[in-house]
């Protein structure tokens, strides 16, 4: 006689190393057990821990999105002259890009490239401009931090 187990799918949200959210997947799970979804309340710990940082961090952002010839000079002195006349060619683009960013609990650097990067070519920009961009971005908002 054989044994016969049940076994169902359950989605899997992946949450990768720099913070980005990877497309759900399914999981085969045992059908007896039950998982429970995760509660902010599991996650209590570390929110003192990092509060000061996060708050630094969304601070720094926000004045990046606010002040378009700070981050042209700061870029200008990480990056040199001719990505900063990209970056101020692309700014308000560069700026719609890292405001969702904000409503992070954490914002990691990589992130802010992810996004200053996808929006650059989302708007057309080539490979290499938004490249160049991103990095001098994520460069000149850790120094902010």
């Amino acid at each position: 006689m054989k044994k016969v187990t049940k076994y169902i799918t359950l989605p899997l949200l992946v949450v990768t190393l720099s913070g980005s959210i990877a497309p759900v997947s399914n999981v085969l799970a045992d059908a007896n057990v039950v998982y429970q979804a995760p509660k902010e309340s599991d996650y209590q710990y570390l929110k003192e821990q990092r509060s000061i940082w996060t708050k630094v961090t969304k601070v720094a952002l926000k004045k990046a999105i606010k002040n378009k010839s700070l981050v042209v000079n700061a870029v200008k002195e990480v990056s040199g002259k001719t990505v900063a006349n990209q970056v101020d060619k692309y700014f308000t683009t560069v700026a719609t890009s890292i405001s969702p960013l904000l409503e992070w609990a954490e914002i990691p650097a990589q992130s802010v490239y992810d996004a200053v990067y996808r929006g650059l070519i989302n708007v057309g920009a080539s490979n290499s401009v938004a490249t160049n961009v991103a990095l001098a971005v994520r460069e000149v908002v850790s120094w902010m931090i």
